[in-house]
């Protein structure tokens, strides 16, 4: 495929956008113009035959731009769109953190609880104070991580991992720090969370994020890989370009809470449409999620000038949020300027993608 035929499959797809998107936003017409400036950003970063990236701005329900370029299967020369199911790895944790509000709200739980409270099997030596569930939220826990090197067990035990058999994991470690005094990104707090959801409502993981958030808000294409056995409908093929050349690269895995949701652009869409108008989450949960934490000293979380909400983070400066995904195949990226209520993502089938210097180039072309 020339160049020039990727550049026009990708100017299809986004002149195409106001119909398919019309579940998630207010259709308008498209800026033919802001099109092509897309497609020229994109082209920068991928190669048409290769593995690339759907990008979408927004602004509250109003569609902005969508563009797809590059490759969703190499092989196969299928091209990348609308349709195209890709691991949110890590973007998945605001999921996450909106199921947990949900139970709040439900009456469930509560954010300054111990953990223990709600997993008496949680056997976790106790350091200097009881890890609470807003620790785990805000990556505040001094627990150690299972997708660090701590984890021993072999690649068969890590792909098949559950947040049962992770719990039984971690119940084997040693926190390394007190809960509350340093902020440290952590993957393992996010799959207890997950077990904290489907000890307290009764569902699976999926079952529940499927009900109360994914149904709500008409996200139909996302998917939540719980067992290895069952495939993702639509899933990209991912791959890795760190040596120039793309590679199939996949680590399969099962656990949940940290990762592992699947979804399209138009999903997502509808996803901060639906924050925008304040479902499933009210406006003031929403304004929680994007509100950074502080540690016990009573100093906000700053990390290089951003802290942490509740699967976000949080720009101390502007107060733009954002979070981005990096995981076997994958790179995902969303964000919500504040001033000016853009969302942006960013969805990529190249785990080495440099999806946030993406997104900030597609937000400049609003600064205009």
């Amino acid at each position: 495929m020339s160049r020039r035929i990727g550049s026009l499959l990708s100017y299809v797809f986004s002149a195409t956008a106001c119909a398919v998107f019309a579940v998630a936003a207010v259709a308008s017409p498209l800026d033919r113009s802001l099109q092509r400036q897309a497609d020229a950003i994109l082209a920068q970063y991928f190669d048409p035959e290769g593995p690339g990236a759907v990008v979408a701005v927004a602004r509250g329900d109003e569609l902005l731009l969508r563009v797809g370029y590059g490759l969703a299967d190499l092989d196969a020369a299928t091209v990348l769109g609308p349709d195209s199911v890709f691991d949110l790895a890590s973007v998945s944790k605001q999921f996450t953190a909106a199921a947990i509000l949900l139970l709040e709200a439900d009456g469930k739980l509560r954010l300054n609880a111990a953990i223990r409270e709600y997993l008496p099997d949680f056997d976790v030596a106790e350091f200097g104070r009881a890890i609470t569930v807003a620790d785990l939220l805000h990556h505040t826990s001094g627990l150690d991580d299972y997708s660090g090197d701590a984890f021993d067990l072999g690649e068969t035990a890590f792909a098949r991992l559950t947040p049962e058999s992770h719990l039984r994991w971690l119940n084997n470690t040693s926190a390394l720090r007190k809960p509350g005094t340093r902020f440290e990104y952590n993957n393992s707090g996010y799959a207890l969370l997950a077990l904290l959801i489907e000890r307290l409502s009764g569902q699976s993981y999926r079952e529940f994020v499927q009900e109360r958030l994914f149904d709500p808000v008409g996200m139909a294409s996302t998917q939540v890989m719980d067992l290895l056995s069952k495939p993702i409908a639509g899933a990209v093929t991912g791959y890795s370009s760190a040596d120039g050349e793309a590679t199939v690269s996949a680590t399969p895995s099962q656990i949940t809470g940290d990762g592992n949701i699947f979804s399209n652009i138009d999903d997502m869409l509808a996803w901060c449409s639906a924050l925008h108008r304040g479902q499933p989450l009210s406006h003031s949960a929403l304004e929680r999620m994007w509100t950074s934490a502080k540690l016990d000293s009573g100093e906000a979380i700053d990390e290089d000038g951003e802290g942490y909400g509740l699967g976000w983070f949080v720009d101390h400066d502007t107060g733009d949020v954002f979070h981005s995904g990096s995981w076997s195949g994958t790179a995902t990226f969303i964000a919500h300027q504040y001033q000016s209520d853009l969302f942006v993502i960013v969805l990529s089938n190249d785990e080495d993608a440099a999806v946030s210097e993406i997104a900030e180039s597609l937000l400049g072309l609003f600064d205009q």
